[in-house]
């Protein structure tokens, strides 16, 4: 692992002497952050490296304002993980992070430096972002109406929407992030070059699994598909299957290699 990646703000949760033979990039879903993955760096093997993504505007980069076009954050994370050395490398995304890390895996391939593997969770196919649950007018929505969004679909704790003064702080970053994904539409392109492992919570209303499964139209390499009890955010119910899951996919294919 290089220095860079060492000291870079976008990987908070970074170790040295690592022995792993695939690092696995964690982006977030709309309202998370680097945390939402800090738990799973203990349980996957040595032979993969997690490496949570910490996007601008929460925790470690409050004080930086949030990114609300895909593509703009999408070239800025490229850039961090373009510069870092080491074993070749694997992308996951949950419902928002779905996108982004599609988004990415689209921009590295055309960098020339692509990703063995991408992991997408939760999320609507990227092509096929017009089945998206119908647009909410974000601009109009009120702080109360935010709340009960994220509350209903996002899984933010009631806790921490209870919670009037951390609200204060995460409302503005809640809200860019539902710009960002509002906004975001698909760029035709050929399909990527790398296996596509989608999964999914099995009752998730969203993103049932044959929608799921069309995530195959996106990538010319292999294809797999899995669900788990639950709805959309069932990766945070069952830590350890998904870990499993996604540490099974990586190894079984030689680290994700195509």
């Amino acid at each position: 692992m290089t220095r860079s990646l060492l000291r870079s703000p976008w990987f908070p949760y970074r170790q040295s002497g690592s022995a792993a033979t695939v690092r696995l990039f964690c982006l977030p879903p709309a309202g998370g952050s680097a945390s939402s993955y800090r738990a799973w760096r203990s349980g996957f093997p040595s032979d993969i490296e997690v490496i949570p993504v910490q996007l601008p505007g929460r925790e470690s980069r409050l004080s930086e304002d949030p990114v609300t076009v895909a593509a703009e954050l999408v070239e800025l994370v490229a850039d961090v993980v373009v510069a870092t050395e080491g074993p070749p490398f694997a992308l996951f995304g949950h419902s928002m992070g779905a996108m982004l890390a599609y988004e990415l895996a689209a921009e590295l391939t055309d960098r020339g430096t692509p990703p063995v593997h991408l992991v997408v969770s939760g999320g609507v196919p990227a092509h096929l972002d017009h089945l998206r649950p119908a647009p909410l007018d974000v601009a109009g929505m009120s702080d109360a109406h935010l709340c009960r969004y994220f509350a209903e679909y996002g899984g933010t704790d009631e806790d921490i929407l209870a919670d009037t003064e951390l609200m204060a702080l995460l409302l503005p970053l809640l809200r860019a992030d539902l710009t960002l994904c509002e906004s975001h539409r698909w760029t035709p392109r050929a399909p990527l070059g790398m296996p596509i492992t989608a999964l999914g919570g099995a009752a998730d209303p969203g993103v049932p699994a044959e929608l799921l499964a069309r995530w195959s139209e996106l990538t010319d390499a292999s294809f797999r598909m899995r669900t788990f009890p639950g709805g959309h955010h069932y990766l945070f119910d069952d830590v350890a299957a998904v870990i499993a899951a996604v540490s099974t996919t990586l190894l079984d294919s030689g680290g994700g290699a195509p």
